[in-house]
């Protein structure tokens, strides 16, 4: 399990902290949503704020602008094909860059802080993959052991591009959180 007493993690607790970038921007005319600006910074920006409090490294899964999301990344990723995949190949793209045991993704457009997401999957880590969820309405926080890539590489390699329906193969577990802890770029 990864301790939970604080932000100050041992040296066996190493967490990596990916953030998914790599969609399609459908919704924003084609610019890339990390980089929207949202309060005088981009979004990647507001996520990035603070985590070396319980991450080691930052490492940002894009497809486009990889010079603009380098400025706030130790390493950049992208998805291993050139066909949007959808975000289980960009949660696997991270999980292949990873040099830690534990990984902890959210989505570029969160605007909640990203360690009471942390902590509030860190408390049944060990189940080795936890996710958040909200009434049904599925937010992408995952903390996840990287020991699952190979289980998850052959989810993907079965067909199965949905990624919740990839965590719950996996035998992720489910944590239910309350509204006032999620908040993401497209609510008010």
């Amino acid at each position: 399990m990864i301790p939970q007493d604080g932000y100050r993690l041992n040296e066996q607790s190493k967490i990596t902290f990916g953030i998914l970038a790599g969609g399609q921007a459908a919704r924003y005319a084609g610019r890339a949503k990390g980089l929207v600006i949202d309060e005088g910074k981009p979004l990647v920006g507001h996520l990035t704020a603070g985590v070396e409090m319980f991450a080691t490294e930052t490492i940002i899964n894009c497809r486009t602008r990889p010079y603009s999301y380098a400025l706030f990344a130790n390493r950049l990723v992208t998805d291993f094909s050139k066909d949007y995949e959808g975000p289980l190949a960009g949660v696997l793209a991270l999980l292949y860059a990873c040099e830690t045991r534990y990984l902890f993704i959210l989505p570029c457009d969160v605007r909640t802080e990203p360690e009471k997401i942390f902590f509030a999957l860190n408390k049944m880590a060990d189940k080795g993959c936890v996710f958040l969820s909200n009434d049904g309405d599925n937010k992408l926080a995952l903390l996840i052991d990287t020991e699952h890539l190979k289980a998850l590489e052959q989810i993907f390699d079965s067909g199965e591009r949905r990624l919740f329906g990839a965590l719950k193969s996996l035998g992720a577990a489910e944590v239910q959180i309350p509204d006032l802890l999620w908040r993401d770029f497209n609510q008010p």
